[in-house]
């Protein structure tokens, strides 16, 4: 759907295409480390928590 709206407009394919893989590791990166951080601060209430 994203490629073939990027079709009608004059974007470098191959530029979208590693910006949104740029973006996507930074997200991903971002939320390992939060992930990493509540575990220590929350320790074993984490698992009551469900998170």
């Amino acid at each position: 759907m994203l490629v073939s709206g990027l079709a009608f407009v004059n974007v470098n394919i191959w530029l979208a295409a590693v910006l949104i893989g740029i973006a996507t590791i930074t997200m991903v990166t971002i939320g390992i480390m939060l992930v990493r951080a509540m575990d220590s601060m929350l320790g074993k209430k984490r698992k009551c928590l469900a998170v």
